[in-house]
């Protein structure tokens, strides 16, 4: 059995989303229109993680004209991920938080990512 750890983490507590207009209890007060609201978990922190790879998937094409390797992206955006916030473990956050500016900077000048340069949180 291999090592189960996250790869990346991104923001994901109280984030402003769409909620079901017909759902009232939903709304957080009498005059807050219920279509909106803050949501927590990894429905709202998946959304920027993958956001994230596909800009460096664009980067890459809009420079190289050709499509990166699926195992690139994935130790791209985990070498450049940050260890912003104390407390997070590998378990918990793998290579830490998403940081999108710098994938793609690797991305557009072909500096790839490898197995060897993913640190991980506690490293």
């Amino acid at each position: 059995m291999g090592l189960y750890r996250n790869g990346v983490g991104a923001p994901g507590k109280l984030v402003m989303s769409t909620l079901a207009p017909e759902d009232p209890l939903q709304a957080y007060y009498e005059d807050t229109e219920t279509w909106y609201g803050r949501i927590s978990g990894t429905s709202m922190s998946c959304p920027v993680t993958a956001g994230a790879a596909t800009l460096l998937v664009d980067a890459y094409y809009q420079n190289h004209g050709e499509y990166p390797d699926p195992i690139d992206v994935l130790n791209t955006v985990e070498t450049e991920a940050e260890d912003v916030h104390d407390g997070y473990t590998v378990e918990s956050m793998g290579a830490g938080f998403v940081d999108a500016y710098d994938a793609v900077r690797r991305a557009e000048s072909d500096d790839w990512g490898t197995f060897g340069t993913v640190k991980l949180v506690d490293d």
